[in-house]
This record gives structure tokens, sequence and C-alpha cells, in this order.
């Protein structure tokens, strides 16, 4: 795939909430906004008395405890390669209302709450950034949270990137999306994941993951991309105990008089069944 503009994204998130099959779904482009709440995407979380890991521990915070941010430092931490600010938050602990910061590595990007496996209790999915890899590849994980621990998670690449000051101040951002089917096949619930870049001929990644509220899989993953001259594009349907993903290739062409129309170029389908572990494409 060409790629004809510098990759100067940075991965910031802003607030898009809605809801659907009964779920509530939370994600975000753009910098975690002052007097929202997010989910804690850490196992156990310190919420320290100020903006660096020397200082005192006030309390933990487990997976998918809600914060409020209060104000976003200026101050940067760095970990497995990922850098991120720190925020002035308030919380809870014990019943009792505190306020400390904590690292925004640490805090969900985006986050599903639904009742996955039917035992009326409210189920957790989050969605954070875990670290960059030896090219600069930016990597998340899901984790499935039940009674604020995690039971299952799936690490995924969403980006690569430049950690630059350009890259930083760049009014260029990635935005990260999540979609919840109705279908469900042996009592999986599925969910895509597309994180892309807001800017033509840039490439975003898709990802289809299945859960039953007491693990997660990954079904499938692509790239999928959108421009002047075409593109790629990914689309899921069920056909009865199957999951089929569409890819299409594709081109827009201009002719002197009239509309653009769009040719397709290559198609091609992917059935995907249960197999009593996992879900597997059917040969």
């Amino acid at each position: 795939m060409i790629r004809n503009v510098q990759r100067i994204g940075f991965f910031i998130f802003a607030v898009l909430f809605f809801s659907t099959a009964n779920a509530e779904i939370y994600t975000s482009m753009g910098s975690l906004k002052d007097g929202e709440y997010y989910p804690v995407f850490g196992d156990v979380v310190n919420l320290r008395t100020g903006p660096s890991v020397k200082n005192d521990s006030i309390g933990k915070l487990t997976a998918g405890t809600k914060i409020q941010i209060v104000s976003k430092s200026e101050v940067k931490f760095t970990q497995n390669k990922y850098s991120d600010y720190w925020y002035q938050v308030k919380s809870s602990i014990s019943g009792k209302d505190v306020s400390g910061y904590v690292w925004g590595g640490a805090i969900s990007k985006a986050y599903i709450v639904k009742d996955f496996d039917g035992d009326k209790k409210l189920d957790m999915l989050l969605f954070g950034i875990t670290n960059c890899d030896e090219e600069m590849f930016k990597w998340a994980e899901a984790r499935l949270v039940k009674n604020g621990k995690i039971v299952s998670s799936l690490k995924f690449r969403i980006e690569d990137f430049n950690e630059s000051e350009e890259a930083d101040k760049s009014e260029f951002v990635y935005s990260i999306s999540a979609e919840l089917f109705s279908q469900k096949i042996n009592s999986f619930t599925f969910l895509k994941l597309e994180s892309f870049y807001e800017a033509c001929d840039y490439p975003g990644f898709f990802y289809l993951f299945a859960t039953d509220g007491k693990s997660l899989h990954k079904v499938a993953n692509d790239t999928f991309s959108s421009g002047e001259g075409g593109g790629v594009k990914l689309n899921v349907s069920f056909e009865k105990a199957k999951l089929v993903l569409k890819r299409t290739v594709y081109e827009n062409e201009f002719p002197e008089s009239g509309d653009a129309v769009v040719k397709t170029i290559e198609e091609k389908t992917e059935k995907f069944k249960y197999d009593g572990k996992t879900f597997v494409k059917e040969q």
C-alpha cells in the first residue's frame, strides 16, 4: 500500500459516548478531558501525591475503577517506550473520596460496559496502550474485567508513529471506534474495533474480537484505507453459525464529465466458525 503522507500522527483521544444493544460504549480521540470520567486500565494502579513515580502512593485503584480528570500536568513519564502525561484525578478508595495523580498510560482510552455472560452483572472491556516496540509501533491491549479483576486479555497493534516535537504539535489525530454486533454465535458477542488516522491514504487497523464474558478471542485483523484514488473496505456479516468478513479493494475513477465512479479491483471473503475452543478460518 502506497503511503504518500508523512506519518506524524500521535495516538490521542476525544469523547464519543453512545449505547448499543444494552451496552455502554465509550470511544475517544483527542486528549483526556477535564471533568470527564475514565476507567483505570492497569491491574492495580497507584494513586500518587504528585506527578512522578517517586511520589508516595495514596492508595491502590483496581482495573475498571472510574476516575475523574481534574487536570493534565506538563510532566510526561515513559514506560515500555511509551510516553504519556500525568493527570490529577479524583476517585474513591474504600468509600473515601481521594485526590491524586495517575499516569495516562494506566487510564483506558476506550471501554465497553455490558453483561456479556448473562449473569445480570455488568462486565467491562477496557482498551489501553501498553508499549511501543523497537520499530516504534504502538501496541494496545483489550482487557475483560469482572469485579475489578482482569480475567482475559489480548494484545494488538494500533499505530506506527514518530515520537518527535513535531508529532506532539501535530493537528492530525488517530481515533478509535468500537461497534458491537447484535448477532451471537455460541453465546459469543462480537466487537469490531478500528483505529485510524484522520488523513487520506493512511491505513487504519481493524480488529474483530469475540467474548462470552469469560474469555476474549481475536477472530480476525486487517488494514483498511480510503483516499481520493481508492482504498480498502471491510464488511462484517453473519451466515448461520459463521461470521463472514468481506474485503474489497476499490478505485475511484473520475471521468471528464459526470460523477465519480467506484470500480471494484478485488474482493475476498473469509468465513470463521467456532471449533469449541476459539474461532478459526474456514478452509
